[in-house]
């Protein structure tokens, strides 16, 4: 019998990314503040009992002027880093949750011939048995499963919830999913892999990567809607259909910012304007 993953597991990790959303307009609002209090501050305006206070929000400021030209690339970089590591964490906790639960776990003919240390996977607990197998899975599917969401799909398909996704989703997991290894792993130059497996973002090898807002909110609806379209497969699988059409129209509206935010080049003198 297959596990009947409940709607709290789902909806934990939309939390997540709502939060992370959250924050993002938290520092962009403390960043508007500190540059207009450090305006204030050289125009004499800027009085305050706390003798440190001007020097503090000038220095502020000042990293707020040259972090605005190029977009915030350092908080966006950041918060695009931490959405992919969710997307991940999200996938691998669901498929665990189904190792756990499969009964005929050693019928599936790519779990049947996996090959690890039997005393070491005997001694650990259930949970470590599942993300044990998860990790061998991993490593027998990396030769053959390519990069973005196709990483994803291959593991899912073992389990029998893989499925179609969304062209334009597909295209913007895969860069984020490649910018995130080079802001990790090359210090936010871009890498041959990057330049190579995302040719359409037009850039050379060693370019810095500087994301902004338009990129974090497409890549974040994007993760949204992927970790929707894994719910609703799930759904269905377990014959829970009654979800399906609330499922369908978040993915539509989600698809909205991706397809909006993909259009838009100068995203902040778009709010703004």
């Amino acid at each position: 019998m297959l596990l009947l993953i409940n709607e709290d597991f789902f909806n934990s990790y939309i939390l997540q990314l709502n939060d992370i959303e959250m924050f993002s307009q938290i520092v962009d609002i403390g960043s508007t503040v500190s540059y207009s209090t450090r305006n204030k501050i050289i125009h004499g305006m800027g009085i305050n009992e706390d003798r440190d206070l001007p020097e503090k929000m000038l220095y502020l400021g000042n990293f707020v002027e040259v972090q605005e030209k190029k977009g915030f690339p350092f908080l966006y970089n950041l918060l695009s880093i931490r959405i992919w590591t969710l997307l991940e964490a999200f996938v691998d906790e669901f498929l665990i949750k189904l190792i756990l639960e499969e009964e005929n776990l050693r019928s599936i003919k790519e779990i049947e011939k996996l090959k690890g240390e039997l005393l070491n996977f005997i001694y650990k607990s259930r949970y470590e048995q599942a993300d044990f197998i998860l990790e061998l899975l991993k490593s027998d599917q990396k030769n053959v499963t390519g990069f973005g969401v196709n990483r994803f799909e291959s593991l899912l398909k073992i389990f029998g919830h893989d499925g179609q996704v969304e062209e334009t989703v597909k295209r913007q997991l895969m860069e984020l999913s490649q910018i995130r290894n080079v802001l990790v792993h090359k210090n936010g130059k871009a890498d041959g892999r990057l330049v190579t497996n995302c040719s359409w973002l037009g850039i050379n090898e060693g370019d810095e990567v500087n994301l902004d807002m338009g990129h974090f909110i497409r890549y974040m609806s994007s993760v949204h809607w992927y970790i929707l379209e894994v719910f609703r497969r799930h759904f269905i699988k377990t014959n829970r259909n009654n979800f399906n059409d609330y499922l369908i129209h978040l993915q539509k509206e989600t698809l909205k910012d991706v397809f909006k935010f993909v259009k838009i080049k100068n995203i902040r003198k778009k709010i703004e304007g």
